[in-house]
């Protein structure tokens, strides 16, 4: 299969194409795995919080492809949960 970069597109709706092509007919387990990546998932000492905040971001956004449902208040209380070992 030919990987295209979505960031070479210049048409969103290409962007979109490729995406459905991507995430349709993921199963429930998919859902469930992305879940719990979200909530297991943990910051590490010495990467970068951008690369952090950017990697759960992409979790939440595959968690949503595939028919999860998370409001953004439970998106937020995880990150915090996630970040919560910064404080000691």
């Amino acid at each position: 299969m030919r990987r295209t970069l979505v960031s070479t597109l210049k048409r969103r709706h290409n962007v979109w194409v490729i995406l459905c092509k991507l995430y349709a007919g993921k199963p429930a387990s998919s859902a469930l795995g992305y879940k719990s990546e979200i909530h297991q998932q943990r910051y590490m000492d010495g990467n970068s919080i951008e690369d952090h905040f950017n990697s759960f971001r992409l979790l939440v956004a595959q968690y949503r492809a595939v028919a999860g449902t998370t409001s953004d208040v439970s998106v937020a209380l995880a990150m915090l949960r996630n970040l919560n070992d910064l404080a000691t």
